[in-house]
């Protein structure tokens, strides 16, 4: 099975929700080769001190932190990706939470297809005036299983596997992967780094993927989203204009 590196984002979210992920981490089938949970801008000391305290706690030696007073935002993870030593990285929002298999099953994908892959994602559509909005389209998650009419279709097509321009909440790829998003110099550093790795590196003919798995016919959600409704950087106009022009440049 393949090494991976794990790099966990804490920025605004609540401690207690920082302990739910842990424990959820230390229960995976495969476990990673390391963690890496970056504290870029928290605002939050109780944050770094709860990782800490559970590092020490469970005596995970090769659980590390990288603390930084400026949000270096997934720029800065993906940069500190660059230099790890296994293959695979699997990056991870603070507010998804995985269940036992799921890192195991995701890299498994991720080498078969050689594809960047996660649960949820975004299939882009243009607007009347003939152009991509950021998170305009079809939204690709396993919310869409609990549709009973969607549900059907999926069971009789048996299809687990749908293509999308990009991904949201982490993603699992190759570290081969991030030479296309750093093969020219970065539009901008403020937002958009998941629109730009997916859309330069699909343009490279890497497959973007959402898993969306089935078990006897039941839903199987690998990558839960807990919603604790904290605004983000999406609530601001001109983030999400950003967005969309790097969206316009990129997509093919």
């Amino acid at each position: 099975m393949e090494k991976y590196t794990l790099f966990l984002n804490y920025f605004n979210k609540t401690p207690k929700l920082l302990k739910q992920q842990l424990a959820l981490i230390l229960k995976q089938s495969h476990q990673p080769a390391k963690v890496i949970a970056c504290f870029f801008g928290a605002k939050n000391s109780e944050l770094f001190q709860t990782y800490n305290d559970f590092v020490n706690k469970n005596k995970l030696v090769s659980w590390k932190y990288v603390l930084s007073n400026h949000d270096f935002k997934y720029i800065g993870r993906y940069q500190l990706a660059l230099n790890v030593k296994t293959d695979y990285i699997i990056v991870l929002d603070d507010d998804r939470m995985p269940a036992s298999n799921c890192f195991k099953k995701m890299i498994e994908l991720a080498k078969t297809n050689n594809a960047i892959i996660s649960q949820y994602g975004w299939i882009l559509e243009k607007n009347n005036s003939g152009t991509y909005v950021d998170m305009v389209g079809g939204f690709i998650s396993p919310n869409i299983l609990l549709k009973k009419e969607t549900r059907k279709i999926l069971l009789n097509e048996g299809k687990t596997l749908f293509d999308v321009d990009y991904l949201c909440g982490g993603m699992v790829f190759h570290k081969k992967h991030l030479a296309h998003l750093f093969d020219e110099p970065l539009v901008t550093d403020k937002t958009g780094e998941d629109i730009l790795f997916c859309l330069k590196s699909k343009n490279k003919d890497v497959k973007i993927l959402v898993y969306l798995p089935f078990i006897d016919g039941e839903e199987n959600t690998m990558l839960s989203h807990l919603d604790e409704q904290i605004s983000s950087t999406l609530d601001s106009k001109k983030i999400n204009k950003i967005r969309t022009l790097l969206i316009n440049k990129y997509k093919q």
